[in-house]
């Protein structure tokens, strides 16, 4: 199955299963909500989400990775993974995708996020989408105390402001108390679920564009 460009008022996720059921693609400028227990490939499916918003005949556009958790060489694997899958030069996607490293436990919420706005700034209109990822690690960051669902509400709303259609990897707490913001703020839900008795993985795509959806379909 082929990756369908970003045109059109529907913008593709990157992995054809989920775009097969989001049909009319994601709105421009929304964020997913990725969750799942460990070893699902969220991280996969972050970097197919990342790469599928770095066109080959559009060089100047780019993709913004902002990790709380996963290392920097780490997830460029995955996007090397990625690249070799589409046919593309790993250098390439390495270059046009901006990471950011906000791992330090004491760096206060203030200064990623000023970190965050200058780069979106500084790029003028080339980011599209972003990818953020380690959110569940929100909550145990001594810096951000009880600051997390303040971040995060101000981190979405930014990156929407600019149009860049985002991927979060996990929420910092699954509970009910939870629940108000994540369908406030993510217009889509996909929880990753593995088949402990034959470790099949699927994508349960629980909403989409704001209407409840409840598809799965086998992630390989």
């Amino acid at each position: 199955m082929g990756h369908p460009p970003d045109t059109g008022p529907g913008i593709p996720f990157g992995y054809p299963p989920i775009d097969s059921v989001i049909q009319g693609g994601l709105q421009k400028g929304s964020a997913t909500l990725l969750w799942g227990v460990p070893g699902t490939h969220k991280t996969n499916l972050c970097a197919k989400f990342l790469a599928q918003g770095l066109p080959k005949d559009d060089p100047s556009l780019l993709a913004l990775f902002i990790t709380f958790k996963i290392e920097r060489a780490a997830f460029l694997r995955f996007l090397y993974e990625e690249a070799e899958r589409r046919g593309r030069e790993q250098e390439e996607l390495q270059n046009r995708t901006k990471i950011i490293a906000a791992r330090d436990p004491f760096e206060l919420p203030t200064s990623v996020l000023t970190r965050i706005m200058k780069t979106v700034e500084r790029e003028a209109g080339k980011i599209r989408r972003a990818g953020v990822f380690g959110l569940r690690r929100l909550h145990q960051l001594p810096a951000y105390k009880d600051q997390h669902w303040g971040f995060l509400e101000v981190l979405v709303r930014f990156l929407h402001s600019y149009e860049i259609t985002t991927l979060l990897i996990d929420w910092p707490d699954p509970g009910a108390v939870a629940v108000p913001m994540i369908i406030d703020l993510c217009a889509n839900e996909i929880e990753m679920k593995k088949d402990d008795k034959t470790d099949e993985i699927t994508a349960w795509i629980k909403r989409c564009n704001y209407a409840l959806v409840g598809k799965p379909v086998p992630y390989k």
